[in-house]
């Protein structure tokens, strides 16, 4: 449904969230016998929940195909037969899908290769 009145989704400042990090949210972790946020922990998060989330978790979902002995799968056939979620990480330019040398009469392969997997920060959210 819609927002509540007077709601919105307006970008907040980043000492913005810091203040909420110190103030607010590591007194009550704790409080809880948990480790406080970091500082980077807070920029992972923001950015998991804005503008990077569709890359974030294309990179997690690119994961879920996999062959009998649970090893991804990097390399098709064709075009065709690459699963949607893995098709949408090109899309999103997190790699490319490379044509890989046919043999003669045979239609050429596809490889995935990454260009970026944000590894570092996908850890941080973790």
């Amino acid at each position: 449904g819609p927002p509540p009145p007077g709601w919105s989704q307006k970008p907040e400042p980043l000492p913005v969230y810091e203040a909420k990090m110190a103030h607010e949210m590591n007194p009550r972790l704790e409080a809880a016998g948990q480790a406080p946020l970091t500082k980077e922990e807070l920029v992972a998060g923001r950015l998991y929940t804005g503008p990077m989330y569709e890359k974030y978790n294309a990179v997690l979902r690119f994961n879920s195909a996999r062959d009998r002995n649970g090893a991804v799968l990097l390399e098709y056939a064709s075009m065709e037969e690459v699963p949607f979620l893995q098709k949408k990480c090109g899309w999103l330019h997190l790699g490319e899908w490379v044509a890989t040398a046919a043999g003669k009469g045979e239609p050429a392969a596809v490889r995935w290769t990454w260009n970026n997997k944000y590894t570092t920060t996908i850890h941080a959210i973790n």
